[in-house]
């Protein structure tokens, strides 16, 4: 992309008119940056914004520099519509998977052979987590709050694969990264994670997830 002067952006190389001049397309790919600098052309880019959390208003361009940048005025999504969205999300999901069994539950209802223990429990579980989850995000309080809800970090240990004996083993390798709790579903019990279904496949590598532990360093008496 570039920028422009009296014109603005341009995505695609294209005849140009400038100060009264004809340029054909190729001098975007043929001139050298200097050369398109002095007939007012820059490279162009645009600051990106996440749309998740913030509304986009009017772009301005910054062509001091030897690029133009663009950056979008912006306000915060409202929180109540965040949430809302969250909430519909941890519906559909409960949904989602509770319809993945209902037959089990309709066979029983209708005089059939009664749901398994395991599946029962854990459909149970389902609705419960469900709950839960609806209930901690009602009780979000801000934009920052919704984005640590949806980016939350936690540490994985896995073991090593070894492939002379073709199995995984010791030593563990411990890894960090972030998951939104709205959808979020792995073994080992967390408390953030939806449930695993009876006939969830073994991950012969895990060993366990746990919230990250973050480590507070308190600044310097001289900082």
């Amino acid at each position: 992309m570039w920028y422009v002067d009296g014109v603005g952006l341009v995505k695609t190389p294209r005849g140009l008119t400038l100060n009264g001049v004809q340029h054909p397309r190729n001098i975007f790919t043929q001139w050298t940056k200097a050369e398109l600098a002095a007939i007012g052309i820059k490279p162009a880019s645009i600051t990106a914004v996440d749309t998740r959390y913030k509304n986009t208003g009017e772009l301005t361009w910054n062509t001091s520099g030897a690029e133009a940048v663009g950056t979008y005025a912006t306000t915060d999504v409202a929180v109540a519509d965040l949430k809302a969205d969250m909430t519909a999300t941890v519906q559909s999901h409960a949904a989602g998977i509770l319809a993945q069994t209902d037959w089990y539950a309709i066979r029983e209802a209708e005089g059939g052979t009664a749901i398994p223990a395991d599946w029962k429990t854990y459909r149970a579980a389902v609705r419960t987590t469900s709950n839960a989850k609806e209930t901690e995000i009602a009780a979000l309080a801000d934009v920052d709050a919704v984005k640590a809800y949806e980016a939350h970090p936690v540490t994985y240990t896995r073991k090593t694969y070894d492939e002379a004996s073709e199995t995984w083993k010791a030593p563990n390798v411990t890894t960090d990264t972030t998951v939104n709790k709205v959808t979020w579903t792995e073994l080992g019990s967390h408390s953030d994670s939806w449930p695993t279904a009876p006939d969830h496949p073994a991950d012969p590598s895990f060993v366990s997830v746990a919230n990250t532990c973050l480590i507070y360093t308190s600044p310097s008496p001289r900082d």
